[in-house]
């Protein structure tokens, strides 16, 4: 894969990043191509050693997805963030949703309960 189509590729599945991070980021993997061309890697070498485009956006995603929902109270942040942790694996998925749907049915019986009591 050559360098343009490696960073065309990250580009298009950069999802839950600013304009501005998703630039500094293919300005970052830029630099990974300009290293490995100062050292005699061919762009396929160094594209190889980089790893599969998408599954590096997956993982930066889930990573911007996580800081927002940090700063962020609202549920929908939340979401994002968990969904795009769920998307790097399927054992993330597991890991992800088992606790999530613990938590999720305690709270429910918490209001169950408390509405009954009232």
């Amino acid at each position: 894969m050559t360098k343009n189509e490696f960073l065309k590729q990250l580009h298009k599945h950069l999802k839950h990043t600013s304009d501005e991070e998703r630039q500094d980021i293919l300005n970052e993997y830029e630099t990974h191509f300009y290293s490995g061309f100062k050292e005699g890697k061919t762009e396929a070498q160094i594209s190889a050693e980089l790893g599969d485009p998408r599954n590096l956006a997956k993982e930066l995603n889930a990573t911007a997805a996580v800081e927002k929902a940090e700063h962020s109270n609202k549920f929908g942040d939340v979401g994002n963030a968990i969904f795009a942790v769920m998307g790097l694996s399927l054992l993330n998925f597991f890991v992800i949703l088992v606790p999530f749907v613990f938590i999720l049915s305690i709270v429910i019986s918490l209001i169950i309960t408390t509405i009954s009591f009232v």
